[in-house]
């Protein structure tokens, strides 16, 4: 502050104000819109939640003569313009790689095998859904 006579603010004390006030803002207002991107995130995989429940009901409907020959169902979700849904039921089909064993001395050869185990009693399901922008939200079930 200026000695003397005159009572007020020096050029330079107002613009490092306003500098100050700039930056608390430019961060304040960065903060927000990391929260509103991640509302927007939470609402988009809570409306694929939906509509996978959807696609499901629709999985429902079906005879269980159809789920054992493998079933492939899509469509649009209804109720919810522009999404669309996949459903797959198969056989699960589980791929195990392991460290190839050496027969004579039972130690690991350092080679890597791939081991493909199908049982045609269990299940698996995966569901896609597709939202009207284009983005694609994938769940795999077994049962």
């Amino acid at each position: 502050m200026a000695t003397g006579g005159n009572r007020g603010f020096t050029l330079m004390e107002v613009l490092v104000a306003v500098a100050i006030c700039g930056i608390a803002l430019g961060v304040a207002l960065s903060g927000l819109s990391q929260g509103h991107r991640a509302t927007e995130r939470a609402l988009s995989i809570e409306r694929a939640g939906r509509a996978m429940q959807m696609a499901l009901l629709a999985l429902a409907s079906k005879e269980d003569e159809d789920l054992d020959q493998g079933v492939a169902l899509e469509g649009e979700v209804p109720g919810m313009e522009g999404w669309e849904y996949r459903v797959e039921v198969g056989p699960l089909s589980l791929k195990l790689t392991h460290e190839a064993k050496d027969t004579d001395e039972g130690e690991g050869t350092g080679e890597m095998e791939e081991e493909t185990i199908e049982d045609e009693a269990l299940k698996e399901l995966k569901v896609e859904v597709v939202d009207p922008k284009g983005r694609t939200y994938s769940m795999f079930m077994w049962q």
